[in-house]
């Protein structure tokens, strides 16, 4: 079996669009993700949501598709996400094409982001978009650092490498929310100064050894405190800086 084209995705995505239209449970379908802003390219996956009427069990109509869409693509593999009213259904098919289908009451129905185009039916005006709060990024920051700490000291080096990368995915969110852009899945990463995130390269952990962690811990503990400060609050930066330089198995 071949790696999906552009082809065989739109295919698949004007199937389930058909599927969504001839079912009379369904109020209105959108398409979500890149494709809402034309900036899909031949690697993306499919995203797109549709409105089920309020008398219906939503799950019921996501488990009637997905035995149509198995019948006619096959399926490797699939699982749900729960988010608020909605379930997103995430399914990989043979060729590694991706789709995310979700369905959510058609109360609901409506914009969960920018990326939203609608398709046909009605939604529900939903003009505020939920975002991380620079507050939660910056204590997820720190947290994930003492407990990157807290795992070289027990000797769990994997642990630790899971805790560092979590930081630096921290604060690379910051940097994303600080520029405008979106923080999520390192999705506007590579829309940053260039610069700017070359100074990453240093928090990346090369091997488990116990010096190799502690270095890129420090690394990223540093990149930690300046990216605060650069959120103009330099006064937590520093007691930050105070405490972790207590903690840290700094060399």
């Amino acid at each position: 079996m071949k790696l999906f084209s552009t082809k065989d995705r739109a295919y698949v995505f004007d199937r389930t669009v058909l599927i969504a239209r001839q079912d009379p449970r369904v109020t209105g379908g959108a398409i979500v993700g890149s494709r809402s802003t034309d900036t899909q390219d031949s690697w993306s996956d499919i995203d797109i949501t549709f409105g089920i009427k309020s008398n219906i069990d939503i799950k019921i109509v996501l488990n009637d598709w997905t035995r149509l869409l198995e019948d006619e693509f096959g399926m490797v593999h699939y699982f749900d996400l729960q988010s608020g009213s909605a379930i997103y259904r995430v399914i990989l098919f043979p060729n590694c094409l991706e789709l995310d289908l979700s369905v959510v009451p058609e109360k609901d129905f409506g914009s969960r982001s920018p990326n939203f185009r609608l398709l046909f039916g009605t939604t529900v005006d939903r003009s505020n978009f939920p975002k991380p709060s620079v507050e939660e990024l910056i204590g997820f920051g720190w947290h994930h650092i003492i407990h990157a700490n807290a795992a070289i000291r027990r000797g769990r080096n994997w642990q630790a490498e899971y805790w560092i990368s979590g930081a630096r995915d921290n604060i690379l969110a910051l940097q994303s929310m600080r520029f405008g852009e979106d923080a999520r899945h390192a999705r506007s990463v590579h829309l940053l100064p260039a610069a700017l995130v070359a100074q990453f390269e240093d928090t990346l952990v090369r091997s488990t050894e116990i010096n190799e962690l502690q270095r890129a811990l420090k690394a990223v503990s540093m990149a930690f405190i300046e990216e605060v400060k650069a959120n103009n609050n330099t006064y937590l930066a520093q007691r930050l800086e105070e405490s972790l330089m207590k903690c840290l198995m700094y060399k």
